[in-house]
């Protein structure tokens, strides 16, 4: 389902924001446009959320964040938020990192690997999640708030996968691409707010 509104039915403060977005790296993306459509009532909320997790304080890397939220992406079969996020988790690691962790997540080291096997199973079988699940990265050293943090990743994508996938949103490798450029100057505030500082989130 695509809707119109979302190219030509923003009010003049969020154009503007775009506009800056564009000028910055391009067109923004549909998921931004949605974003920036009623953002009091969505987009702002959201996207506090989603830069505090992503962009926030962390034991995690924001690198290695963006890949948990990719693999979340791929679990759903999301190709948009898969190949969205698998761009800018690419600024880290590479594209060939990325891609090899996405086909086979025992290549990742030891501490993403267990938090992308948790993902899996909050994925696959939320019922079935179990303390025992948490096991495989307390041993490798990831505490309780780096617990959290791969819950809330896992939580944000579930729910943006199923956004973008209702919407029919699309995207090529050039767009993501340009996108991952622009979110590693602005972080997830995009068209509102102070841009993130992409050196302090490592």
């Amino acid at each position: 389902m695509r809707l119109s509104i979302l190219h030509d039915g923003h009010a003049e403060a969020e154009r503007q924001g775009l506009e800056e977005w564009e000028r910055l790296a391009g067109p923004p993306s549909d998921v931004s446009l949605a974003l920036a459509y009623r953002p009091d009532f969505f987009g702002d909320p959201l996207n506090a959320w989603i830069d505090g997790a992503l962009r926030g304080e962390s034991e995690w890397s924001s690198g290695d964040r963006e890949l948990m939220g990719s693999f979340t992406a791929h679990e759903h079969r999301c190709p948009f938020c898969t190949g969205a996020h698998a761009a800018v988790a690419s600024l880290t690691f590479g594209d060939e990192r990325v891609g090899a962790v996405l086909a086979d997540p025992d290549a990742a080291p030891e501490g993403l690997r267990a938090a992308l096997g948790f993902i899996s199973k909050l994925v696959s079988d939320p019922a079935g999640l179990g303390r025992q699940d948490a096991e495989p990265m307390r041993a490798a050293g990831v505490d309780r708030a780096g617990l959290e943090d791969v819950v809330n990743i896992a939580a944000i994508f579930v729910v943006m996968t199923r956004f973008a996938n209702a919407m029919g949103f699309e995207g090529t490798d050039e767009e993501f691409a340009r996108e991952a450029e622009g979110l590693s100057v602005t972080g997830y505030a995009e068209w509102r707010g102070e841009p993130s500082d992409p050196e302090t989130n490592r």
